[in-house]
């Protein structure tokens, strides 16, 4: 259910999404708990979801229970929490809260450098920074991340 409703996000076909991740949650709240990393994981690609689609403050809500398990399973540098971290902060930014969205993506980025993961994860910052300044209209800024998501 994670997997094909992650494969149906990123082919943006958002409402066929929307109901595998929520079967995705529950199954994963009963199988491993409320708190297991399974719940913080697919809590998270519904956040994602939601926040696509623009259903921002159920979104926000999703994202504040992901990282709530993740950080306690994680490092706050784990690739998990830092992307979490990101759609956390675009999330804020979406919902008007530019200024304080903007350091913490920053933040992300610069902590996603340090991970040995081949770059994936400071790759994967690149990328919200592009959508960040991208959603601000900022199209210097935008371009600037591009170039460093090569």
């Amino acid at each position: 259910l994670h997997d094909y409703a992650g494969a149906l996000m990123r082919q943006g076909d958002l409402d066929r999404a929307e109901p595998l991740a929520l079967e995705a949650v529950d199954v994963e709240r009963s199988l491993g708990g409320p708190d297991g990393v399974g719940t913080g994981v697919t809590t998270g690609q519904l956040a994602e979801i939601l926040r696509r689609k623009g259903a921002l403050t159920e979104a926000e809500s999703m994202y504040a229970e992901s990282l709530r398990i993740l950080r306690a399973a994680f490092p706050e540098t784990h690739p998990r929490v830092l992307g979490m971290r990101s759609g956390a902060a675009l999330t804020m930014g979406q919902l008007g809260r530019w200024e304080a969205a903007e350091p913490l993506l920053l933040e992300v980025h610069e902590q996603a450098t340090a991970v040995e993961d081949g770059g994936t994860a400071a790759r994967s910052a690149a990328q919200a920074l592009v959508r960040y300044y991208e959603a601000r209209g900022d199209t210097v800024q935008a371009a600037q991340w591009r170039e460093a998501m090569n």
